[in-house]
C-alpha cells in the first residue's frame, strides 16, 4: 500500500447520550501501488456523517448510523459474478459516486 493520505474527524457527546460525527477521509495512491487501480480503492474522497445513541453512562451499549458519500474516479469499476463459467466475472464502469449506508451495535464487557 503506497502513497499517502489523511483522516478528519470531530464528534460531540451531548448529555443526553445522542453523538454526532463527521469525517473527511483522502487517499492518494502511488502510481504502482495496488490501491492504484479501478476495480479496488480508486476512490480517493470519503465524506462521513454520523449518529449515535448510547444506551449506559459507561458507554458499554450504543446503536451507530452512519452514511458516507464517496467521489468516484474516473475510470472506476466494479466486477461482478455472473454465475457463467465462460464468463465467471463481468467488469462494469462505475457512472457517478457511491453512497455507503451503515449500522452499527456496540456492546462492551
Amino acid at each position: 500500500m503506497l502513497g499517502s493520505g489523511f483522516n478528519l474527524q470531530a464528534g460531540y457527546i451531548f448529555k443526553n447520550l445522542y453523538s454526532a460525527d463527521v469525517r473527511f477521509t483522502h487517499l492518494e495512491s502511488d502510481e504502482f501501488s495496488f490501491l492504484n487501480n479501478g476495480i479496488f480503492y480508486n476512490r480517493p474522497n470519503y465524506y462521513t456523517f454520523g449518529l449515535s445513541k448510547y444506551f449506559t453512562r459507561n458507554y458499554g451499549f450504543k446503536i451507530q448510523a452512519s452514511i458516507t458519500y464517496v467521489e468516484v474516479s474516473e475510470g472506476s469499476i466494479y466486477s461482478q459474478q455472473t454465475g457463467i463459467p465462460s464468463e465467471p466475472y463481468r467488469n462494469i464502469e462505475l457512472m457517478g459516486n457511491e453512497i455507503i449506508i451503515r449500522l452499527i451495535t456496540s456492546i462492551n464487557f
